[in-house]
């Protein structure tokens, strides 16, 4: 995250877009279903999402062919596997759905990488796909993740093992980090959809770096002087910042609070900050100031989805 936000004013009509956008846009909300342990706490998750997107909820889990791997399978034995995945997922849908909100199965079969990346490519609609943790993150192996990063289509929101069922107060509070760019704002609207459903507060987060003073030797202190100068400049274009991105969202009567901090490590930083806060939820943009298109999703992201302790939603936005 930089430290001067560039694109403020053009941003302003940006946030304006992509507030149009969500308020009339339907999500369809993809949620992973592995084993009976991890349905309920993804279920009670991915329906707080239906329902404040009016998402269409579709339950989806993918296994291999009969045919695939390099050992036979036994015919019996994975027919018996998958009548018990479709009992599994017919029940939470029963257990979950609402007259007003049905939720459809599927189940892929065949290579993972494969179906899951030509399942996501075919939506016809805005995706946000529910992981547990166990269903691996960038970097590790698990081949349901790598595909939904590798598409590049879908949101993720991914639940750690150990946030069990959502608190019977939902997402209280809310972290969305923002750092300047249109693509990390472009997360807002949605952050306020959620909030309004769920009487969250929002809390917008700026991270200022401290800024680099070369220094050779024993202690300067015209550089000292320098840095104090330089960070408590950056720390008031931050709040400057959030100001009037909080002005900006006046209008749609959610409680709103900022941090302004100084950190080496923006995305340890904001780590710590959601531990400070007591956030429930982090929501993110995979993409933000220094965003590169050739990647699924930037370093900050990437990390904060992988190593956070409470759920953390990374949506998607165009890279065009």
């Amino acid at each position: 995250m930089l430290s001067v936000p560039s694109e403020t004013q053009d941003n302003s009509s940006a946030l304006q877009r992509s507030q149009t956008d969500a308020n009339t846009s339907r999500s369809e909300i993809v949620i992973g279903i592995r084993h009976p342990q991890s349905a309920g706490r993804l279920m009670s998750h991915g329906m707080a999402l239906a329902n404040a997107f009016d998402g269409d909820v579709v339950l989806l889990h993918a296994m291999e062919s009969r045919h695939s791997g390099a050992l036979p399978v036994d015919p019996i034995e994975w027919d018996i596997q998958r009548r018990n995945i479709e009992s599994l997922l017919v029940k939470c849908a029963k257990d979950y759905a609402k007259p007003d909100r049905p939720i459809s199965t599927h189940i892929l079969e065949g290579s993972c990488l494969e179906q899951i990346s030509a399942y996501m490519i075919a939506r016809p609609k805005e995706a946000v796909i529910v992981l547990g943790e166990g269903q691996s993150l960038p970097q590790e192996t698990g081949k349901f993740a790598q595909a939904i990063l590798a598409s590049s289509q879908a949101s993720i929101l991914r639940v750690p093992s150990d946030g069990a069922h959502r608190k019977g107060s939902g997402y209280a509070r809310i972290l969305v980090p923002i750092d300047g760019s249109s693509r990390a704002e472009s997360v807002l609207p949605r952050a306020v959809r959620l909030a309004n459903a769920e009487e969250s507060e929002l809390i917008l987060c700026f991270v200022t770096p401290p800024p680099g003073v070369a220094e050779i030797g024993v202690g300067d202190d015209k550089a000292a002087a320098l840095r104090k100068q330089v960070t408590e400049y950056n720390k008031r274009i931050g709040r400057s910042y959030l100001d009037g991105i909080t002005d900006r969202l006046s209008g749609d009567e959610v409680k709103i609070s900022t941090r302004t901090i100084v950190g080496e490590d923006a995305r340890r930083s904001l780590l710590q900050v959601a531990k400070e806060e007591k956030a429930d939820l982090i929501i993110i943009a995979s993409h933000g100031q220094s965003g590169h298109c050739d990647v699924p999703a930037g370093d900050v992201a990437s990390f904060i989805l992988k190593r956070s302790g409470i759920p953390v939603l990374m949506l998607r936005q165009s890279m065009k």
